[in-house]
């Protein structure tokens, strides 16, 4: 549910839509922070007309004063999946707190860490609006090599237990902001983020963003780059598809996350089972395109291989809890060979990379990869029986 706030400097009367979306309107009253004594109605009601899927009201707002800000409680009953309404609250307007915190769980890379703080404080969005969070997993420089990255710039909590998940629920402890954004230490947001990522929130319950991989020079990519330029962080296929985002991605409002809970440990798909706890609870995800980040290509064998293993090892740990999970799991496997005859035209036909020579790599990393992945999903399931 969103009101936008307004800002006047005329006498005239204002009226702002209330976009909300599946939620059924209990009361409201003033918190404070307005000039004056305005007049506040709200009028409508569920089921008066439709707007993006749900129904919608009207706010009309009269005051005599020449500047205020509208700040308003709203008690809202959401209506969840199951068709029950469950009791929900939301605060929209200024406040004292920020209007975001941004969470970034980093684990041995300072580099990039300092680059993506870099990127975080150019921002379009107003700086004083949002809060950087450091979540180190325990890194190996050590606690002062980490603040002396940071400058600044963020502020930091220790999380020693292990895993980017549990680092970034150690983050949200910190948190402040009505909106928590979630990104790498590893990603560069592009300027426009939080902007964009605030714009699709006043659409979807919860968002996945862009993510463009991106690499030193197109021109001289090693094989894993231009297979990774190709074929890393489909995001949109993931949102929209499989209704999910990757955590490298992520906005939410902190009281959704409260209601679904943190993330999970190593040995799960993190990003996947968190949205989807989220779409079982009712609620429901969004894509935005232009609320993107960019995220290094893996640039050797080890990386990607690095990548694979632990993803390979999360999606077995999600799968095996379904019914029939060793089934699917097996079924899946016998497919992985085949699959990168599937997606050879995609190599071909891709403006991703250049020239014959590109392709021919991106092409031997496919074919190989798979293999490996089917060989590694097999030894998964041995293992674990």
């Amino acid at each position: 549910m969103n009101l936008k706030a307004t800002l006047s400097t005329d006498k005239d009367t204002f009226y702002r839509k209330a976009t909300i979306r599946n939620y059924r309107f209990v009361s409201m009253y003033r918190l404070g922070g307005l000039a004056g004594s305005p007049e506040i109605e709200i009028f409508g009601g569920v089921g008066l007309g439709r707007y993006d899927h749900g129904a919608y009201k009207w706010a009309r707002i009269q005051s005599d004063c020449s500047v205020y800000t509208l700040r308003l409680r709203f008690w809202m009953e959401r209506k969840s999946r199951t068709g029950k309404f469950h009791s929900t609250e939301e605060v929209v307007g200024a406040g004292d707190n920020p209007v975001f915190s941004v969470i970034v769980p980093h684990y041995h890379d300072l580099h990039g860490l300092d680059r993506c703080l870099t990127a975080l404080s150019q921002q379009t969005y107003p700086s004083e609006r949002f809060e950087v969070i450091v979540a180190d997993n325990d890194s190996p420089e050590g606690i002062d090599a980490v603040v002396n990255i940071i400058a600044g710039r963020a502020q930091i909590v220790v999380v020693k237990e292990r895993g980017p998940g549990l680092a970034r629920n150690g983050g949200v402890t910190k948190a402040r902001g009505r909106y928590l954004a979630f990104t790498d230490s590893d990603c560069v947001p592009e300027p426009q983020w939080l902007a964009e990522g605030l714009t699709a929130l006043r659409k979807f319950d919860f968002v996945g963003g862009g993510v463009n991989v991106i690499v030193s020079d197109p021109k001289t990519m090693s094989p894993t780059e231009a297979f990774e330029r190709i074929f890393a962080f489909p995001n949109e296929t993931y949102v929209k598809r499989d209704g999910f985002s990757v955590t490298a991605n992520l906005f939410c409002p902190r009281s959704l996350f409260d209601r679904v809970g943190g993330f999970k440990g190593l040995r799960i798909a993190e990003d996947s089972n968190w949205c989807f706890r989220a779409r079982d609870a009712g609620f429901v995800i969004g894509y935005s395109p232009s609320a993107a980040v960019g995220h290094p290509a893996r640039v050797d064998w080890n990386n990607l291989l690095k990548k694979w293993r632990l993803t390979n090892l999360n999606n077995f740990g999600l799968t095996k809890e379904k019914k029939w999970g060793r089934f699917r799991w097996a079924g899946r496997t016998l497919l992985l060979p085949i699959s990168a005859l599937a997606h050879t035209p995609k190599v071909l036909l891709s403006n991703r990379i250049q020239g014959f020579n590109q392709r021919l790599m991106a092409l031997r990393v496919l074919y190989i990869l798979r293999l490996w992945r089917f060989f590694d999903a097999i030894r998964l399931l041995f293992a674990e029986a």
